[in-house]
């Protein structure tokens, strides 16, 4: 089994494992690298504990607990939440008390009404296809190369700088940076190798 417990810092971005990672288990794998705290709720645990690495903390109900205790054993010491809300709404407060700045939220179904809940997190989230980003500044900018594909999922934009609309995306016509102007704030995606 690997381990990532290491000393670390609330300034590491969390992660919270919502549902299967799909394609993006590559990036979670590379987070673990880098000792994350690591969050997963009731209904990602199965598929978790397939990957044989450390969580910290597990979000579910008493039940829940009961049922997988034996499965749990050895991932002793961690700490259990009994969700009195949503099993994310809980994870993003359990954060939030712990002073985390950053959440990786692995989901297949990414909620970006949270972010209005929770202003104090800057929540990442990978839907399996793409990273998708929270633009607070009605800019995004970035340096990526050539092809590089983007997605807008939430909120609208003015205008886009070097990037072809091609598809429902919005790809990349060299090497270098894109720029991505908002009406608003807005959310947008990359899509994932």
């Amino acid at each position: 089994m690997s381990s990532h417990h290491v000393v670390r810092d609330e300034q590491e971005p969390a992660v919270i494992i919502a549902s299967p990672p799909g394609k993006a288990f590559g990036q979670l794998a590379e987070m673990f690298e880098w000792s994350p705290v690591v969050i997963v709720l009731e209904n990602a645990l199965e598929d978790f504990l397939k990957w044989d690495t450390k969580l910290d903390v597990i979000i579910g109900d008493s039940d829940f607990k009961t049922k997988h205790q034996e499965e749990l054993e050895f991932q002793q010491p961690y700490v259990f939440v009994n969700a009195q809300q949503s099993a994310l709404t809980e994870a993003l407060h359990f954060l939030a008390e712990k002073n985390h700045k950053t959440v990786h939220i692995f989901t297949t179904v990414p909620d970006f009404t949270i972010v209005r809940k929770n202003p104090q997190l800057e929540i990442v989230f990978f839907n399996g296809e793409m990273k998708i980003i929270h633009s607070k500044t009605r800019l995004f900018s970035k340096w990526v190369a050539k092809d590089t594909c983007f997605k807008i999922f939430d909120g609208k934009i003015n205008s886009h700088e070097h990037l072809l609309e091609r598809e429902g995306f919005l790809q990349a016509t060299h090497n270098g940076f894109v720029n991505v102007f908002g009406e608003t704030e807005f959310w947008i995606g990359e899509k994932l190798n």
